[in-house]
């Protein structure tokens, strides 16, 4: 009987191995579609079948472009940088594994073996034997510094971390190493700065929204290590909470709010247009001065003692048009931080608080742009790189009130009246060297 089965698996190896079948090479445009989809379109071209577990594949989106490709080096590219492999067989089947290769032939000792008991132990021994460490940048070891003249004691070690999608600034991040303790966080550019003891150490990555990640370094002298950090895709499927003591260095200041361009864009709009000071009026602490003005009074304070800023720059009338819309276009606006407390000490010393609004760096990836029509206002967007070492973002809003005060009958009295707005803001950085960035914004 065990000779018969033997038989069998022989000829199906015998056929499956034989070049019976012909692929076709594939032509492909995805933008930002799910993985799921951009394998259908290549089975249908080539004429292969492609095993997955959807489980794998479900939070990955896939943006990739070829022409005439092989359906191979076309699964190779849009795998590339992630835990997935895929593997060919008898030219018909393209299987796709995460952390496993395809074992295609029998053990050596296979046929040797007099017990199934010993069959099954033999097998599973070859398969522990075959696999092997994935190259990644988490286990490559950067060497920072000269290694033919190692130095001692304290080396300073500093770097700039970077959305992997957009090349934007990772702001917020805690890069650390655990014995001994020390830990650091990016600053408003990304940035970072560590003081390290020489020698080999494990550089621990974490920050909200991103994956945590590490990166082996070895330091010889002084240095820079560059990061790219990739956006953390929360699955509904489960829920995991944890709890350790680098929470305890993500956030060192109290008393301070912070809404991100997310939160922001989440917001429900009035009359189309979003009001990045309503969003400031609806966090803790924070009161209107009126139902028709955009003050607001910190913890008691008057509108007077907040001092407002944009990309560093002081704000006076943060308002249009008698103070029916924020003076701040919502499309450029990175993140809003607020000090209702412990203000620090660049500030000045202000009495109540400061409200500091961030602009957005433009997409140093490809040139992306929005367009938006309300009832009262229309804005646009235009964002890209310039170059490789440049990017910009540009945006406009206007209003069109004195249109619609010329529909008014005569008898209203504002037929003939004029009231209205606009703004523009022109954000540009760039990068002169890995430690010299030049940022310019207009806001006229």
């Amino acid at each position: 009987m065990r000779t018969t089965q033997i038989g069998y698996i022989i000829i199906i190896l015998i056929i499956c191995h034989s070049p019976l079948f012909s692929q076709q090479n594939v032509s492909i445009h995805a933008e930002k579609q799910p993985a799921a989809e951009v394998f259908r379109q290549i089975a249908t071209q080539s004429g292969l079948i492609i095993y997955y577990n959807p489980a794998n594949v479900d939070s990955l989106i896939v943006t990739f472009s070829c022409t005439d490709t092989q359906p191979i080096e076309a699964m190779q590219q849009i795998l590339e940088g992630s835990h997935l492999q895929v593997f060919p067989f008898a030219n018909k089947y393209l299987f796709v594994l995460k952390d496993q290769k395809l074992i295609t032939s029998l053990p050596d000792n296979f046929f040797k073996s007099s017990r199934i008991g010993e069959e099954k132990s033999n097998f599973a021994t070859v398969l522990n034997k075959q696999k092997e460490q994935k190259a990644t940048s988490e286990n490559k070891v950067y060497t920072i510094g000269n290694a033919s003249t190692p130095r001692s004691g304290t080396i300073k070690l500093s770097g700039h971390m970077t959305d992997f999608r957009t090349g934007e600034p990772v702001v917020g991040a805690v890069v650390y190493i655990e014995n001994p303790t020390i830990a650091a966080t990016t600053d408003a550019f990304g940035f970072y700065t560590l003081l390290l003891p020489a020698g080999r150490h494990n550089l621990q990555i974490k920050g909200i929204g991103l994956k945590d990640t590490q990166r082996q370094v070895m330091l010889n002298s002084n240095g820079q290590l560059d990061i790219e950090l990739e956006e953390q895709v929360y699955s509904l499927k489960e829920v995991t909470i944890t709890s350790d003591r680098i929470a305890n260095v993500r956030s060192n200041t109290l008393g301070v709010e912070r809404v991100n361009l997310k939160e922001i864009k989440n917001v429900p709009t009035v009359f189309g247009e979003k009001d990045v000071i309503r969003i400031v009026m609806m966090l803790p602490g924070v009161k209107a001065v009126g139902e028709a003005s955009s003050g607001f009074n910190v913890r008691g304070g008057s509108t007077d003692q907040n001092l407002i800023l944009f990309n560093d720059g002081t704000i006076y009338n943060p308002t249009h048009l008698f103070g029916l819309f924020s003076a701040f276009n919502a499309d450029l606006v990175k993140d809003i931080e607020l000090y209702k407390s412990s203000i620090p000490a660049k500030y000045g010393g202000r009495i109540s608080s400061v409200l500091e609004i961030n602009g957005r760096e433009g997409n140093k990836k490809k040139f992306t742009g929005s367009a938006s029509l309300g009832l009262l206002t229309s804005r646009i967007t235009l964002e890209g790189p310039i170059g490789k070492k440049t990017s910009f973002i540009a945006g406009g809003r206007t209003t069109y009130s004195d249109w619609l005060l010329n529909l008014l009958p005569e008898k209203s009295g504002y037929k003939d009246g004029k009231a209205g707005f606009y703004d523009v803001n022109l954000i540009v950085d760039h990068k002169f060297s890995d430690k010299d960035n030049l940022y310019a914004s207009g806001y006229p």
